[in-house]
This record gives structure tokens, C-alpha cells and sequence, in this order.
């Protein structure tokens, strides 16, 4: 009928008709969400829902709202309550046509940073990371969410594209989440959908003047640490290493705030480690030696002699019961990330001693990172992500805050020294022991120092046993 230009019959109001204008009529529909007291209601499908502008009302009335329809129901104040402009958005007179939206500066910057904010929702979405107690399931699509998203700024661009933006994707993607905490994950992607429009800057230098761009001193830093990256991998593993740049996320007010939490920038190389099926036909010993024979000063452990072990400046590889477990597939075969990670490089204490006292420890909740369990240590990790990464000046996607894999934590320590001292700390590798499931251990110095790995129960807490935490960027 809608389409049609006809009337709406109305067949549950007295079959009331209503007029309708097909470029002016709306309509809403309204359901209580399957599930959560709710008999008999199912969800819709998802790929019906992708052709409505589905919003995830609250499931509880906001206090403000709760206050005033209990004074409004016992006729303390009006019934109707007026709404104040600030609350409503109000749209152009009269919208763009869309050959005008290439004319708005910095739309071709801010479509790349969308296309970014949308991959990286839908991923939040297809993993669980958000709505994941949410009955009703929906997607992101790719054809609707962005026609949603242009037709938003036609309507409503306000000679600020920033603004623009930010407010279709708060309208159109955070509106369909419910929990708070899936919300501020969503609205920290947004944060970063924004054009920085180009400075118009003096060609004259003066005598006392900085003659150095931002851009150029962040090409500065950022060649100086992808040299300082080479240089330290070339040590620990006897080859170069080709480093990529630095992701754009990483900022110098990144940097700084990484550094005040007690986190470096790390990358993690590409190791060739091979393929599973070397393993099973070399066996561990003679794959070992050929990695080796790959990568010079990353030592196969068990060919060092007592003195070379008691040297903790001398590479070495994982011992062979944790390539033992790869063979056997108690242990995934390691994959080694080749990407750019922010990493706690506090030093490993002794036992008897205290982790040194950090920003992360205090969020987490803990007096010291000893007599931690790995459970409790992943609780504690996965409630305080949303604030770590805020806190870091970087966006709210979800797992990205973990500990180490076994085979990262080796490379680090060669380069970083942890092997050292007589503690273990927990990594985020699981070990398929039987029936049960447990965390690779590793690190300590009477065990081998980097190279020394072993096993514990993920619920266990021990004296000599901490962790470290890592962000993949």
C-alpha cells in the first residue's frame, strides 16, 4: 500500500485508514526480544532484519525516564514532556544529491577510515566479541550499512564530515548492541573514523624555529625504531629480519602512553618454522638443528654444553619436550604473528621477590602478578581490556590483551633476558595433556631459562609462577 500511494488499514484499531505518503511515511515496528522472559518469540532472521534500521531499545527506561513517567503517573507533572532540541537531530532543509558528497572535503580520507571501522565491527560480531548474549542475532551488511550511512550524511551533513559520520555510525552500529561494554567497544573504533584536515604552515624559517615537520619526525622515530628492531633480531637470531613500519595507529602520544603502562613496541618476526609434516618426517632432533642451521644464534638447546646453558646472553630455541608436544599435536604448531605488538617488558623477578609495582597491576586489580592462577589472571584480563586499551590511546576491538604464546615469549626473552632468574611465568599456549587441558609454563633459569618449558594446571597458583601481558597492534 505504501508503495502504492493507497491507505493503511489499520485491522487491530477498528480497521481505522490511514493516509499515507510514500517519501514521508515511516514505519516502526516493535517486538519484545526472544528470550529473557519472553515465551514463544523467536528470533527474526538475520537476513530479514538486514532490510530494517534495527535499534536495540533498552531493556530498562533510563532514570531520568523512570523518574518523570512516575511523577507524570501520580500527576506531580504533565503528562507530556517536552524534549529539548539538543536531543533531536535536525536535518537540512534541503539534502545533498549524491554527486555533491565528493565536493566535502576529506571524504575520501574519512570513507577509507569507515571501510577500516566496518571490516572491524562485523569481525567483532562474527567472533562474539560483542552481542554475544544478545538473543536476536544481526549482522553488519555490507550493501545496506553503507547505503544507511551515505543517505545519513545527504540528509544531515552539517558542513562537519567528523560529526557526520560519527553520529550515522553511532546510529546505525552502536544502536544494535545492548551492554554498555559492547557499545564503548564500537564507539572507540568510531573515535578513529576521522579526517585531520592538512596545516597550512609558515615557508619561512626562522632562526630559532623547529624546521621539522610532525610528519618528518615521525618518519624520524619511526625508521629509527624499525633499525633498532633489525639490529636487535639480527643478535638473537643470527639473520636479518625484515621489519614493516609501524601500524598508523601508533602515535607518539601512543607511544608515551604505552610506555607510562610499562609496555614497548616489539615486533614479533616471521619465523620460517616450516610445516608439522617436517617434524613427523625429521623428527624433533634433526628439525631443531635444521632451524638452527636457518637461523645461526638461535641455538637448538640440548647441544649446548653446561657452561653455554649457565649463559643467558647465548639464543636458544625451546627445549625439545615442547617440540615433542607440537609433534604429537598436544601442542597447536606455532605460527609467529610477523606483526608489531605492544609488550610488558618489566624484568622477571626472582623468586622471593615482586614484580615491579605497574599501572596494568593496579587495573588489574592485583598486588603483585605471583600466586596468580591462569584463570583468574584471564578474568581479571578480559574485565579490564576495555579500560587497558582506552588507557593506551587504542581502539576497544577484544583480544587483543593477552599473554604470550610460548614460542613468542622465547623469542622476547632471548632478546630481553627473562631467562635469568629462577620463575616461571604462564603463556596463553594450551597443552592437550589427556583428557585435561593446561598453559605452558616457561622461563625459568634452573630449567633452562628461555628455553625451559613445562606445564600447570590453568586453576593452579604458584609462589615462582607470574605472567606478562602483550597487545597485538
Amino acid at each position: 500500500s505504501l508503495q502504492r500511494g493507497e491507505n493503511v488499514v489499520l485491522s487491530e484499531d477498528a480497521s481505522e485508514s490511514i493516509p499515507v505518503n510514500k517519501s514521508r511515511t515511516k514505519i516502526v515496528a516493535l517486538m519484545n526480544p526472544p528470550g529473557k522472559g519472553y515465551f514463544g518469540r523467536e528470533p527474526l532472521d538475520p537476513a530479514q532484519l538486514r532490510r530494517w534500521v534495527y535499534l536495540k531499545a533498552p531493556s530498562d527506561l533510563p532514570e531520568e525516564t523512570f523518574s518523570y513517567s512516575t511523577d507524570a503517573l501520580f500527576s506531580l507533572v504533565p503528562q507530556q514532556q517536552e524534549v529539548s532540541n539538543i536531543k533531536t537531530l535536525p536535518s537540512r532543509e534541503s539534502a545533498l544529491l549524491s554527486e555533491q558528497l565528493q565536493e566535502i572535503p576529506g571524504i575520501s580520507e574519512i570513507l577509507g577510515k569507515y571501510k577500516e571501522f566496518h571490516q572491524g565491527a562485523k569481525k567483532l560480531v562474527k567472533e562474539r566479541k560483542v552481542a554475544a548474549d544478545q538473543p536476536q542475532p544481526f549482522i553488519y551488511d555490507d550493501r545496506m550499512e553503507p547505503k544507511r550511512v551515505r543517505d545519513f550524511v545527504l540528509a544531515f551533513y552539517n558542513g562537519d564530515i567528523n560529526e557526520t559520520f560519527k553520529s550515522a555510525l553511532n546510529y546505525y552500529y552502536v544502536n544494535k548492541l545492548d551492554s554498555n561494554l559492547d557499545r564503548q567497544k564500537l564507539q572507540e573504533l568510531i573515535r578513529h573514523v576521522e579526517y585531520i584536515a592538512p596545516q597550512n604552515t609558515s615557508q619561512r624559517r626562522g632562526i630559532d624555529r623547529d624546521t621539522t615537520s610532525p610528519a618528518e619526525s615521525k618518519t624520524i622515530v619511526s625508521t629509527e625504531t624499525l633499525k633498532n628492531e633489525q639490529a636487535a633480531w639480527k643478535k638473537v637470531l643470527g639473520v636479518d629480519v625484515e621489519v614493516p613500519p609501524l601500524p598508523e595507529s601508533i602515535t607518539s602520544e601512543v607511544r608515551e602512553k604505552l610506555k607510562d603502562l610499562g609496555m614497548e613496541l616489539r615486533f614479533i618476526p616471521d619465523v620460517n618454522l616450516g610445516t608439522l609434516a617436517d617434524i613427523e618426517r625429521d623428527g624433533v632432533d634433526e628439525y631443531l638443528k635444521n632451524l638452527q642451521r636457518r637461523y645461526p644464534n638461535w641455538h637448538k638447546y640440548e647441544t649446548l654444553t653446561d657452561s653455554q646453558k649457565g649463559d643467558h646472553s647465548i639464543g636458544r630455541n625451546l627445549e625439545e619436550w615442547y617440540w615433542n608436544l607440537v609433534k604429537d599435536e598436544k601442542v597447536s604448531f606455532p605460527q609467529p604473528s610477523g606483526k608489531w605488538m605492544a609488550v610488558e617488558t618489566m624484568p622477571k623477578p626472582k623468586y622471593g621477590n615482586k614484580y615491579s609495582p605497574s599501572k596494568i597491576t593496579d587495573e588489574l586489580g592485583l598486588e603483585d602478578r605471583f600466586n596468580v592462577s591462569w584463570d583468574y589472571a584471564k578474568k581479571r584480563v578480559d574485565s579490564a581490556e576495555g579500560n587497558l586499551l582506552s588507557a593506551m590511546g587504542l581502539p576497544i576491538i577484544g583480544g587483543q590483551v593477552r599473554m604470550l604464546e610460548a614460542l613468542e615469549w622465547n623469542l622476547l626473552a632471548n632478546r630481553e633476558g627473562w631467562g635469568k632468574t629462577n620463575t616461571y611465568e604462564w603463556t596463553d599456549t594450551e597443552y592437550s595433556a589427556g583428557a585435561d587441558s593446561v598453559r605452558v609454563i616457561v622461563g625459568s633459569s634452573a630449567s633452562g631459562g628461555a628455553a625451559g618449558a613445562y606445564w600447570n594446571g590453568p586453576g593452579r597458583l604458584r609462589g615462582g609462577l607470574g605472567f606478562r601481558l602483550a597487545v597485538v597492534l
